[in-house]
C-alpha cells in the first residue's frame, strides 16, 4: 500500500491544529518543566518508543490520562512535540544539546528535517 503524502500531512496538520485549539481528541497530557502538553497518544506513541512503552505496558501512566517527563524542560518538550506533529524543528546553539539529549531519552528515531 502506498500512502498519499498530502493526505498524511493533512491529517497531522489537522491533529496539530486541534491539539492547539479545541483539544477534543487529545487523550493524554504530558507534564514537563512546569508546563502541560495535550497530545494524542496515537501520535506521540507512534513516534517515540518511550511513550509507546508508557502507553502499552503496565506502567502506571497506561491507565491514566497524564504523565510527567521530569527529565525534559518545558521549552525542549515544546520543540520535541512540535517536531512530532510537524516534522520541523528549529535548532540553535542554545537548544541543540537539550533537544538531542531529550530525543535520545524519549527514544525518538526519525529522518531529521530541520526548519530555518
Amino acid at each position: 500500500m502506498e500512502f498519499n503524502n498530502n493526505h498524511t500531512t493533512e491529517i497531522l496538520r489537522n491533529l496539530n491544529e486541534e491539539r492547539n485549539t479545541t483539544k477534543y481528541f487529545c487523550d493524554f497530557t504530558i507534564k514537563a518543566g512546569g508546563k502541560q502538553f495535550p497530545v494524542h497518544k496515537c501520535v506521540v506513541g507512534s513516534f517515540s518508543e518511550y511513550f509507546k512503552k508508557m502507553f502499552t505496558t503496565k506502567m502506571r501512566e497506561s491507565n491514566l490520562n497524564e504523565g510527567s517527563v521530569e527529565e525534559v524542560s518545558g521549552p525542549t518538550m515544546t520543540s520535541i512535540i512540535n517536531f512530532i506533529y510537524t516534522s520541523c524543528i528549529i535548532l540553535t546553539n542554545d537548544n541543540v544539546y537539550d533537544v538531542l539529549e531529550a530525543a535520545e531519552y524519549l527514544w525518538i528515531i526519525s529522518n531529521h528535517y530541520f526548519c530555518r
